[in-house]
């Protein structure tokens, strides 16, 4: 499988940019760069850019199989307030889901839950794309190991054997949206009409052969 991480305000100019934070890019939002199996790879680190990459692969037919957007601080409502995220996240979308590959679902959620001083840990998640049906809701619970289960399933990768293995993956199968049948009742196709077996030609009848004239005798 193909991957990539398009990070907000990640420096362009820098490959596997190890710093805390730049303009309004941070460390924190990055889970690539924390692996050394990442980091020790030129290759690999390669595939951590800016964000302003993902237009232009998606206008080239570019896009990896598996892609990470991260938003920055403004954007993600960090260092800004919720209409700003919310203003971001509907214009993201709007400009992305029209022109994904068939088959890809977006996944979105956050990383913590809205009250920090709350016993309760609920994170908002949706999934959203063209096989996935509209309105849909799930009540089994889930966790953020729940999401890296379902990638793991759906490429076939194996498991990590931590959470990942315990947390039970997104039931994916149950949300793709069913086709709606058509209601038109077809038109039947005429049945041929058969060539009729033809007549066949008589066998003529032989024209007889003449008897021959009798010789006349002569007078004595």
């Amino acid at each position: 499988m193909t991957w990539k991480a398009y990070m907000e305000d990640y420096p362009e100019d820098e490959n596997c940019f190890l710093g805390t934070d730049v303009n309004h890019y941070v460390r924190q939002h990055n889970p690539f760069i924390s692996f050394s199996s990442v980091t020790d790879d030129e290759e690999r680190c390669s595939k951590i850019v800016n964000s302003n990459m993902f237009s232009v692969d998606l206008r080239s037919n570019g896009l990896p199989n598996y892609m990470y957007y991260s938003p920055n601080t403004i954007n993600n409502g960090y260092d800004s307030d919720f209409f700003t995220s919310d203003e971001f996240l509907g214009s993201f979308l709007g400009d992305t889901l029209a022109n994904l590959p068939n088959r890809t679902v977006v996944f979105v959620t956050f990383d913590k839950h809205v009250n920090s001083q709350s016993q309760l840990t609920n994170t908002y998640s949706f999934l959203i794309g063209d096989v996935i049906a509209p309105m849909l809701e799930d009540d089994n619970e889930y966790t953020h190991f729940s999401l890296l289960h379902t990638i793991e399933d759906n490429w076939s990768l194996g498991s990590l054997d931590r959470y990942d293995a315990i947390d039970p993956p997104f039931d994916v199968a149950s949300y793709i949206a069913t086709p709606t049948p058509s209601t038109d009742t077809p038109i039947p196709s005429p049945t041929p009409t058969p060539t009729p077996t033809p007549t066949p030609t008589p066998t003529p009848t032989p024209t007889p052969t003449p008897t021959p004239t009798p010789t006349p005798t002569p007078t004595p």
